[in-house]
């Protein structure tokens, strides 16, 4: 902001007071109980409690862009407490009252609920609700922060002019919030549903029959896939996260799929203790075929799992008499890729076979050895019967989930953002991985390409002076990956963001009499071999590189081929070596072919680069999503 426009606009007055709609009602319901007519009577109170500003009062304010709206000191705090013995529905709006100018498309405000952090401005002309469709439990309490400044666009109109405004809360016994499990519902029909014996909704057909069930959650695609009688309802990633070996046997819940969807990945969900089932059931059977729902040979409790045989069939159970591949391949829930699923080929905890979905579709079925091949993990949770959802549901205009974190505003940092939000640096387009020690990891949603945009090929090193990526570098071959990414390919703008990253080449491959076979991707980046522990806290292996552009390891987020416009391309390196010489992993990127295979390091494959973001950056413009990536800014990282 230029010290010029703070002079023209510059007295400019905040005047936002309390003011509560009385709230008060009586809930009667009625029951027959041996022959007697009982009346049940609560009563309905909602009101400030301990508020520690009455009203907000600021003067010479002057227009402010969001990173400064942030450090505004003024605000507006409040409780609102339920003091009936029914649950309370209530919203919480702020309502301008200055009409000489009005004052709406210029204001902008932020809120903080309880021990949350503050959400993203909002324009109040766009959302005048603080909060909307909130739930008091009776002597429920919630504690407002409110901060409200003028927006960057404010012009001379404004100049020496009073705002004014009141927050009003109106609260009611009754949820006139739909359902989100009726929402969708009420698109469903004959041609794209099924209901089993168990009364459970599932959705089946293809993706013509099927655009309606797309969810945003935690910068993450999802798919809506069964509905249940309690209104809760199951829903799985668009696309695979990660590729790896699924255990030493076929049992999921002491599996390394196991371990990675509930340590790894659950730490990725936003706010996920209100917004998912944490101890959800998941049933391990192997039927299939069937209209009556199977008995289990398991069931695993916990918050994220996988789907089994019997849900999956489920899924395209609607055009099964279709044996066409073409038609299979357009099925909503195939990606192109094979994933694994919860259930053993022989309803078995002991099974040395496990199933996963067949990308090819000419067999509905895959089965093999569950340490023989690193397929895809597609995480399934269950949402909570009372989550609230916006949007529409399709592809272009997925649902949004009320309680999950707003997308990035204007000044925001980097690193406080949500691991698979789309971030565009440089012109190239990345996934946020991970944060840690405040830096933020991205790996590139598409190949290294050439001048022509062709995808461009490279040997990973040579059995002599390069066995793995940290030696590599250490050359000037431009043949090597290592050395033509850190050396030719990044450019300068692309370096005043970076900071180096440390990247962990441990060994995910274990010899064996007769063979080998893979091991936990936790031997990717821990020490020791099968720890219990998560890789977050594992003491990490000695194996690594330090630098600034890297390739992602077998089992890390996004390591996976990510999004259609990939899956018929090329295979690529990951720094994951299969053994201390001669061979290296890289994941197929080919339909119905195996996803982790091995490669010698003069083989010639692309790769899909990983690099760290300085602390320091922040967002300048985007949303997070594929269609409208962060874009991002950093006066303070290296020039």
């Amino acid at each position: 902001m230029s010290n010029r426009k703070k002079l023209i606009i510059m007295v400019i007055t905040f005047s936002l007071i309390l003011i509560l709609s009385s709230s008060f009602a009586l809930l009667r319901s009625t029951r027959l109980s041996q022959n007697n007519y009982v009346i049940n009577v609560g009563d309905l109170k909602v009101n400030f409690q301990d508020t520690k500003t009455n009203a907000l009062t600021a003067s010479n304010m002057y227009p402010m862009t969001d990173e400064e709206g942030k450090e505004v000191e003024q605000e507006l705090v409040f409780t609102v407490k339920n003091e009936g013995t029914v649950k309370a529905y209530y919203n919480v709006s702020i309502e301008e009252t200055s009409t000489n100018p009005e004052f709406k498309t210029v204001i902008k405000y932020l809120v903080k609920k309880d021990t949350n952090d503050y959400n993203s401005p909002v324009l109040l002309s766009e959302n005048k609700y603080v909060d909307s469709n909130a739930i008091l439990e009776p002597n429920g309490e919630a504690t407002y922060h409110v901060k409200v400044y003028l927006a960057e666009n404010a012009d001379n109109t404004y100049m020496g002019k009073t705002f004014t405004g009141k927050v009003h809360v109106e609260a009611s016994q009754k949820s006139y919030v739909t359902p989100a499990s009726e929402i969708v519902k009420e698109k469903l029909n004959e041609e794209n549903s099924i209901t089993d014996d168990k009364g459970i909704i599932y959705l089946s057909g293809t993706n013509e029959d099927i655009n309606f069930n797309y969810v945003w959650y935690s910068g993450k695609l999802w798919r809506i896939t069964q509905i249940n009688p309690d209104g809760t309802m199951k829903m799985i990633t668009e696309n695979a996260i990660t590729g790896i070996y699924f255990g030493e046997t076929a049992d999921f819940e002491n599996s390394w799929a196991y371990d990675w969807l509930n340590e790894d990945f659950l730490d990725t969900l936003y706010n996920y203790q209100d917004i998912i089932v944490t101890d959800a059931k998941w049933e391990l059977t192997s039927n299939y075929g069937t209209s009556n729902h199977p008995e289990p040979y398991k069931i695993v409790e916990t918050a994220v799992g996988l789907l089994n045989t019997y849900e999956y069939y489920r899924s395209y159970e609607k055009i099964n008499t279709d044996i066409e591949v073409e038609k299979y391949q357009k099925l909503y829930l195939n990606n192109g890729h094979v994933w694994w699923l919860s259930s053993s080929c022989h309803n078995t905890l002991e099974s040395t076979c496990i199933f996963a979905a067949n990308a090819e579709m000419d067999n509905s079925l895959w089965g093999g050895d569950p340490n023989d091949s690193a397929l895809g993990i597609r995480p399934a949770i269950v949402l909570k019967s009372d989550i609230r959802l916006e949007h529409s549901g399709t592809l272009e205009d997925p649902f949004t989930i009320k309680a999950d974190k707003r997308k990035g505003y204007e000044g925001e940092k980097l690193n406080e953002r949500l691991s698979g939000e789309y971030v565009k640096v440089d012109n190239r387009v990345y996934r946020i991985v991970g944060i840690e020690n405040g830096t933020t990891k991205l790996t590139s949603v598409d190949y290294v390409r050439d001048e022509n945009g062709d995808i461009l090929n490279k040997q990973y090193g040579s059995p002599n002076n390069a066995r793995n990526y940290k030696e590599a570098v250490e050359t000037n071959n431009s043949d090597y990956w290592g050395v033509y990414l850190n050396k030719t390919w990044i450019t300068p703008n692309l370096r005043k963001y970076l900071v180096n990253g440390t990247y962990y080449m441990g060994i995910t491959m274990i010899q064996v009499e007769g063979g080998n076979h893979g091991s936990s991707y936790k031997d990717a980046i821990c020490q020791d071999i099968d720890t219990k522990e998560i890789t977050k806290k594992c003491a990490k292996t000695e194996k690594n590189w330090t630098g600034l552009v890297g390739l992602p390891r077998i089992g890390e987020m996004f390591a996976f081929p990510l999004d259609e416009d990939n899956k018929n391309s090329q295979d690529y390196y990951l720094i994951t070596q299969t053994s201390e010489t001669g061979w290296y992993f890289y994941i197929y990127s080919k339909v119905g072919d195996t996803i982790a295979g091995s490669a010698f390091y003069e083989s010639k494959h692309a790769v899909r680069p990983s690099i760290t973001i300085n602390s320091n950056a922040t967002i300048a413009i985007g949303k997070g999503t594929k269609q409208s990536p962060y874009e991002i800014k950093c006066d303070n990282c290296n020039t």
